[in-house]
């Protein structure tokens, strides 16, 4: 009698989801691996394809117990041809890799099908080496790609394109901007994290552009032109001074993450002219230290650019520092040119409780508590 309760349950609820609308079960399905959507045939005679018109295809070839080849090609050859909004493939290291042919198949796949959202993650230790043709999909809206080699075509058309997320990407071109950046007129989100160029210099142009971040080795010359930039995060291991320079002033900017080293008193001047409106500021001890190298070098006193440029937006400061007389100084300087500033963070590396009681001495001589009526103020470990 129990046994049978829990039958009649069962049937009941699938039923319940059986009168749901088809687009409300592809909305749920899409949060799913394929492996799993397509399991779903066994439902019920009404569910038997219904995962053949599903938008979103999710294929993880962790997820994968048999040949991921053989059951992605099935898959794709089952579907009943519709569009597809999302394409995601993971591949993963530990399993056999995957020629390029074979994963650009998949790829061009997708496109002939006018997919909107677009992510290859590959955890292999080889590259794998993208088509061209994924730079000419009108319908394309996102794209992320990680552990791949692009080579740009002669004409790149990705005019829907808002977000384009690139990590550990081998760049093969020359002249990113030309072929890349500018012929993205959407683009509002760009991510460079950890890739490789070929070029010289790099140089972004994108005016819708709102959030950009950039982390690891770039080339030695960076040009930056996104006037309505919302946020900014610059995270450069260039062993060598960088030469960063900005086109027009960043008005619209709030937050702000700054880890680089310049190479001259002018780029940092201007750098700092660039962030004066960010209402939330990161600076590290590396940018910092760029900071008072340059000042020295040029004879002036320290942050003398900061007492021309005002932060009158600031309400939110983290910087990194050992408490040096010169890095105190800076920090002052800061604070003092801050009259909206609310919330101060100190990073300090060294795991020391009399550089903190030093600094707290310090600091608190020089009168920052009274004198600038913070509502947050701490000192962390990084």
């Amino acid at each position: 009698m129990e046994k049978k309760q829990k039958i009649s349950g069962t049937l009941e609820n699938l039923n319940r989801i059986n009168r749901l609308p088809v687009p409300v079960i592809h909305h749920v399905l899409s949060f799913l691996p394929v492996q799993e959507v397509v399991q779903t045939c066994v439902l019920s005679r009404g569910w038997r394809n219904l995962w053949c018109s599903v938008p979103t295809l999710d294929f993880d070839e962790q997820l994968n117990g048999g040949d991921f080849s053989k059951f992605f090609n099935k898959v794709l050859i089952l579907r009943d041809g519709s569009d597809i909004e999302k394409f995601r493939l993971n591949l993963h290291q530990k399993n056999l890799y995957h020629s390029n042919s074979k994963v650009n198949n998949w790829i061009l796949y997708a496109i002939r099908h006018n997919v909107q959202i677009l992510g290859l993650q590959n955890t292999h230790e080889k590259y794998i080496h993208l088509n061209s043709q994924i730079f000419t999909c009108e319908s394309l809206t996102e794209l992320y790609l990680y552990h791949a080699s692009i080579h740009l075509p002669e004409s790149v058309c990705l005019p829907a394109l808002s977000v384009l997320h690139l990590r550990s990407v081998y760049f093969k071109d020359e002249y990113l901007d030309e072929g890349l950046f500018s012929a993205c007129p959407s683009l509002e989100n760009l991510t460079l994290e950890n890739c490789d160029f070929e070029c010289d210099m790099l140089s972004i142009t994108a005016s819708e552009l709102k959030n950009l971040r950039m982390k690891g080795l770039f080339p030695s010359s960076i040009v930056i032109s996104a006037p309505n930039l919302v946020s900014l995060e610059l995270i450069i291991n260039n062993e060598l001074p960088l030469n960063l320079m900005f086109n027009g002033d960043l008005k619209a900017l709030s937050h702000a993450n700054v880890d680089v080293k310049l190479d001259s008193f002018d780029l940092t001047t201007e750098l700092i002219s660039i962030i004066k409106h960010a209402r939330y500021l990161t600076f590290s001890a590396c940018f910092l230290q760029s900071i008072i190298s340059a000042e020295l070098h040029k004879h002036v006193p320290i942050l003398s650019c900061i007492i021309q440029t005002p932060f009158f937006n600031l309400k939110w400061l983290k910087i990194g520092t050992t408490f040096r007389n010169d890095e105190t100084i800076v920090i002052n300087n800061i604070l003092r040119h801050s009259p909206e500033i609310e919330s101060v963070f100190f990073v300090n590396d060294v795991d020391c409780r009399r550089m903190l009681l030093y600094a707290e001495r310090l600091l608190k001589a020089i009168g920052y508590k009274m004198q600038y009526n913070l509502e947050v103020y701490k000192m962390l470990h990084s």
